[in-house]
């Protein structure tokens, strides 16, 4: 007893056929060579395309992509919590703890995109500005920009606020 699917039931190629006696099969007539070629080139095509999404985590293989494989990327974290997960319409609000222990914050004005984690990667904050010294006193500098280093930073924290409202600059 044969098993098929009823819609595709002489629309596929006879794989039993094909195994026994390919050389017949195919040059059975130029019709056949085609059908196979067409219906390889669409398994092809199908499998590249699900394991394309499955790689980068679309649609519905996004759970499942998590659970087993880790991400394609050639982006930066700092692309990834910066641009990508920020919402329409808001200003991204970076705090940052340094590494001797002042505080800057400010809305991100610029970042370095390169997607490597390197210690020369730089973000530049504009105002509304807070920076405090180790102690936690304000330093009281009148400036427009403040240029950070990878190097120099501890923790970031990021704000994504709607864009007429600013968070606090509470510590």
């Amino acid at each position: 007893m044969a098993t098929s699917v009823p819609p595709l039931r002489g629309h596929t190629p006879d794989i039993a056929l094909l195994i026994r006696d390919p050389h017949s099969y195919i040059l059975l007539d130029n019709s056949r060579l085609v059908y196979l070629v067409a219906w390889a080139a669409l398994l092809i095509l199908l499998s590249s395309a699900l394991s394309a999404a499955f790689a980068y985590r679309l649609g519905f293989l996004d759970y499942l992509s998590r659970r087993f494989a880790p991400a394609v990327t050639d982006v930066s974290g700092w692309y990834r919590v910066f641009d990508t997960e920020a919402p329409e319409n808001s200003t991204v609000y970076v705090m940052c703890e340094l590494v001797d222990g002042s505080y800057a914050a400010g809305d991100l004005a610029w970042y370095n995109t390169d997607p490597e984690d390197s210690p020369d990667r730089d973000l530049i904050l504009a105002p509304p500005l807070t920076l405090l010294n180790p102690q936690g006193e304000d330093l009281g500098i009148p400036v427009e920009r403040v240029i950070l280093s990878a190097r120099d930073m501890r923790q970031i924290y990021v704000v994504y606020a709607p864009t007429q409202e600013r968070p606090g600059t509470a510590r």
